[in-house]
């Protein structure tokens, strides 16, 4: 893993290094620039752009890397602001700008050097105690983990103790996405328990799961690590419903002894679960305002990536216009996504795309002149793309983005036990498709089904035929 880390690293610095250093060349020439000042702006650019790209491929495939690279981060943001800056309205003399281009190599060459033997193993926190900083309300962070959702903010894996938890106490176990530790952190505030971060690579639990990040193995190591069975005489793990695609209980007992139970699929709802309430709500997923805001404003970091390079080329100040409209409309189409008129994920995006152009166009283009057409174009394909991302990222369309695939889920009643036996396709079912009736197990809403698979995989005794799942072979 890491000679192929180190020569991932390198590919994606010489890349951007040559990327951005040449687009800003281009483009500086083109302005009228002077080719020494040019080159030394495009060096500056492409310096910068190597070293975050350096530091960005261990936050993408470095798990429990954020400690160590945010800092790094902020830094070579704030030196590109200040290089921005200086570019626009100062206007250096060559030899300032010598200068300027060489402390920028140092930077890079100093980062690089001080974080390059960097572990990229698990990260295990031996500190009992949970950190304050989790139960503290962080405005300011929270609006960076939105707007960059898509990387990872992995924190240790670890076994913390939260309030006067003892041996009897219950074990509820999470992944180590840094927003999710803190939102399960203060939910469990008050009470006696211990909690379990495992390694989820700093995403979120269902993303994490769905993508087999997230298991049986990252919960047994992670029990390993902190030797949980010496701190607890019981043998319970309290799971998060949303990770029941891949882990398979049976072979989580086997490996480690506990047992597991599924808790609620928010949180918040994690008191009306411990003190026993049946209600089917906690079960199912939702995507309220709040949550389709987080996604709206999360979802448009690798178009701006993309669009970043692009117009490094066309020129960054055509930026100014686009990346604030995108992200309008992104936070508009969150606002509106449950009354689309239009279901199909891909009909809905050309629909967008070519409503949006039109209005960008002939009204803010045409008629007002605030915008040209390759603005305008720019727009409506960024948004048509941000429309597919984002319906991607909801729970209420179907997993890999295949809305017009309609799934088959049959029950072989034989081998069903039901309510006797477990129940557990009900329990883990997360938009309710399942309901145990005369102690078997009934579909009751299957065009509900997001295709997770969680149900196939968590059923004992292989009961549930899904279009979804592979066929397993066992005999009747």
């Amino acid at each position: 893993m890491r000679k192929n880390l180190t020569v991932i690293r390198a590919a994606v610095a010489v890349m951007l290094f040559l990327l951005v250093g040449g687009g800003r060349l281009f483009n500086l020439n083109t302005q009228g620039y002077e080719i020494e000042r040019a080159l030394l702006w495009g060096l500056n650019a492409a310096l910068i752009a190597a070293l975050a790209g350096f530091q960005l491929t261990d936050l993408v495939l470095a798990r429990g890397m954020l400690q160590k690279k945010k800092g790094v981060l902020a830094a070579c943001l704030a030196y590109v602001v200040v290089l921005a800056v200086v570019e626009r309205s100062l206007s250096p003399e060559l030899y300032w700008l010598i200068i300027i281009t060489i402390l920028s190599g140092a930077l890079a060459v100093a980062t690089i050097l001080m974080t390059k033997d960097s572990s990229v193993d698990y990260i295990f926190c031996q500190h009992e105690s949970l950190p304050a900083q989790y139960f503290r309300s962080r405005p300011f962070k929270a609006i960076a983990e939105t707007v960059f959702r898509l990387l990872p903010f992995p924190e240790p894996i670890g076994l913390y103790r939260l309030g006067n938890a003892g041996k009897d106490s219950p074990v509820f176990v999470t992944g180590n996405f840094e927003l999710t530790v803190r939102r399960v952190s203060q939910s469990l505030k008050g009470r006696d328990a211990w909690l379990l971060v495992c390694d989820s690579r700093g995403i979120n639990i269902w993303c994490a799961s769905l993508a087999g990040h997230f298991g049986t193995n990252e919960i047994a190591n992670a029990i390993k690590l902190t030797g949980l069975q010496k701190r607890v005489d019981h043998r319970l793990l309290i799971l998060p419903e949303l990770c029941a695609a891949n882990v398979k209980l049976a072979n989580l007992k086997a490996a480690t002894g506990f047992n597991a139970r599924f808790g609620p699929v928010y949180i918040q709802d994690i008191n009306w679960f411990m003190d026993g309430i049946s209600d089917p709500g906690i079960r199912c997923v939702s995507f309220d305002l709040k949550q389709r805001l987080e996604m709206a404003i999360g979802s448009p970091l690798i178009l701006i990536v993309l669009l970043l390079l692009i117009y490094n080329f066309l020129g960054l100040q055509h930026l100014l216009v686009i990346v604030p409209v995108l992200y309008a409309l992104s936070v508009l189409h969150g606002v509106v996504f449950p009354v689309r008129p239009v279901q199909n994920v891909y009909l809905w995006a050309l629909a967008s795309g070519l409503a949006v152009f039109a209005a960008a166009y002939f009204f803010f283009g045409l008629y007002l002149s605030w915008l040209g057409s390759g603005d305008a174009l720019a727009i409506s394909i960024g948004f048509a793309y941000l429309v597919t991302e984002f319906c991607g990222w909801s729970p209420l369309i179907k997993y890999n983005l295949i809305p017009h695939r309609k799934p088959g889920i049959s029950i072989n009643t034989t081998r069903c036990t039901g309510c006797t036996g477990c129940g557990l396709c009900s329990t883990v079912c997360p938009k309710g498709v399942f309901r145990v009736i005369g102690n078997k197990s009934v579909v009751v809403d299957q065009d509900a089904c997001v295709l997770c698979k969680a149900c196939c995989v968590q059923c004992p005794t292989q009961a549930i035929d899904h279009t979804a799942c592979r066929p397993r072979a066992m005999p009747d």
